[in-house]
């Protein structure tokens, strides 16, 4: 799934669409400034400086320093170009292996003391890592994964008819769907939306890890009787995509929503469960593809959330794979967890005995760009 599906973050807005009406208005195209012009428009330029120019003179203005603080440098930046910073702050501490028989992704940081230890010239840096999540390889060859995994794809594809729609909807835009409990739209969430990109974005780069790392057949390798109603993607199926970037889209969100607002959190739960599920339905994936996505996303998400915000420690967390894949998905069992941290579902282990924390520096852009979201929500 993943990787095509980053860049169709923003067709949530696409309900704003009503407003081409105001195109006609186009005559004038004062917006081609600074973008890409044609070799016509560009030898136009030319000429036109060549006519109002003149001779040489020094310039009688010298404008400030610019402001290097986040608040001020971002907002003059291009929104590519925010995401390249904004990928860097999340995806730099990252780092995933594969051992032991599992994948699993870390949060490294400086172990130096000070600023100075760390930028000193030809002085080792030295890094502590901190487990985030570890995820065990399914046993496939043993049995327990094709006799219930396999049996519970064939149940689900009775619904192929009734999700259809929304199946085929989904293959690439997700976010369109999230804007249905809470407005997602370019003018008045801009800011929410290319955060929602970027978490999107880290998302991809750690599940993609994962899927390769745990090597998982697709449904119909193992069934001719499958018979899925979209084309399978060419990568591996444990985790599911839809359901990582489902759950880190909907545990991000309602970070950003009021306290209050349990109702909200619960549609989007509910909405990502529907998305993973429809997975399921479309014959892809296993319910216990969409039972380890749910919960890596999270995992990422709440990653995110504390590096924007200074927020809560992390534990360390492993999936039960075997348990896991004796079952169907249930969302309480894979949401419980992260609503508080105490009830801890049969599925995960959580080493209390510690905890870790990956907030970001005072003045790092993934700070700047929460509270510009945040605002939105206000």
């Amino acid at each position: 799934m993943g990787l095509l599906n980053a860049g169709n973050a923003g067709n949530a807005g696409n309900a704003g669409n009503a407003g081409n009406a105001g195109n006609a208005g186009n005559a004038g195209n004062a917006g081609n400034a600074g973008e890409y012009v044609s070799p016509m428009v560009s030898g136009a330029l030319i000429s036109h400086r060549d006519g109002v120019v003149g001779p040489w003179q020094t310039p009688d203005y010298t404008p400030a320093n610019l402001d290097n603080s986040e608040q001020n440098q971002m907002k003059r930046w291009a929104p590519q170009f925010r995401a390249r910073a904004l990928d860097a702050t999340f995806h730099s501490p990252l780092s995933c292996i594969y051992a032991d028989g599992a994948a699993q992704v870390l949060f490294t940081e400086p172990a130096a003391a000070t600023g100075a230890d760390i930028t000193a010239l030809g002085k080792p840096v030295k890094t502590k890592a901190h487990l985030m999540l570890r995820v065990p390889r399914p046993d496939v060859a043993g049995g327990d994964f094709l006799t219930h995994q396999l049996e519970l794809v064939r149940s689900y594809a009775d619904l192929r008819a009734e999700r259809a729609a929304e199946i085929m909807a989904q293959t690439g835009d997700i976010l369109s769907f999230f804007g249905l409990p809470r407005m997602l739209e370019t003018t008045q969430t801009q800011w929410t939306l290319e955060l929602i990109r970027a978490v999107i974005r880290v998302t991809i780069t750690v599940e993609m890890f994962f899927k390769n790392a745990l090597a998982i057949r697709r449904p119909l390798e193992f069934s001719a009787q499958i018979q899925p109603m979209i084309q399978t993607p060419a990568h591996g199926s444990f985790p599911s995509g839809h359901a990582t970037e489902s759950f880190a889209v909907a545990r991000v969100l309602g970070a950003l929503a009021a306290p209050a607002q349990d109702q909200l959190r619960s549609q989007l739960e509910k909405t990502a469960e529907r998305i993973a599920g429809n997975r399921v339905i479309a014959g892809v994936h296993y319910p216990v593809d969409s039972m380890v996505g749910a919960t890596l996303g999270q995992t990422v998400a709440d990653y995110v959330i504390s590096r924007c915000t200074a927020g809560k420690k992390l534990h360390s967390l492993q999936f039960e794979t075997a348990i896991a894949q004796q079952s169907d998905f249930d969302l309480a069992t894979v949401t419980s967890y992260f609503h508080d941290n105490t009830a801890i579902p049969s599925i995960l282990s959580v080493d209390t005995s510690r905890k870790f924390s990956v907030s970001a520096p005072e003045h790092d852009v993934a700070r700047w760009i929460w509270d510009q979201a945040a605002a939105e929500w206000a």
